[in-house]
């Protein structure tokens, strides 16, 4: 095993399993034909006061997107070369999810999930901007 995979290890281990953002992904799959649900729950506050119940579930999805954000990171730095496939398809499906897409680029704007989606899709480099402002 070389320095670029157990970094990937470490990291993953670290900001992905000790934290309950596995719970996220495994809604996300679980869910994925209902999409009105997730839409529902991971709306932005404005439009509806969010519950307590809905409040915890939400902090999956947090822990979730700051994973991606510290892969992209690691990515970006070259403290992690590659990602195994089977992680980079996982991310894929997360992070392409239409209900969860809307809650990091428009209602909570994230940055490095979209650059770490850009990236696993294989995009360019360009800057990122909020949606409607450049």
């Amino acid at each position: 095993m070389n320095l670029s995979e157990l970094n990937f290890q470490r990291l993953r281990e670290e900001f992905y399993f000790k934290t309950s953002a596995p719970k996220a992904s495994k809604i996300l799959r679980n869910q994925r034909a209902n999409r009105k649900y997730l839409r529902r729950l991971l709306r932005h506050h404005e439009e509806k006061a969010i519950t307590e119940s809905e409040r915890v579930l939400r902090r999956h999805f947090d822990y979730l997107l700051g994973y991606y954000s510290m892969l992209e990171l690691a990515l970006a730095t070259r403290f992690v070369k590659s990602i195994p496939s089977e992680d980079t398809t996982a991310a894929l499906a997360d992070l392409s999810h239409p209900a969860l897409g809307v809650y990091y680029r428009e209602h909570y704007w994230r940055v490095l999930p979209q650059r770490l989606l850009q990236r696993l899709q294989g995009g360019d480099s360009v800057f990122l901007t909020r949606a409607g402002k450049s």
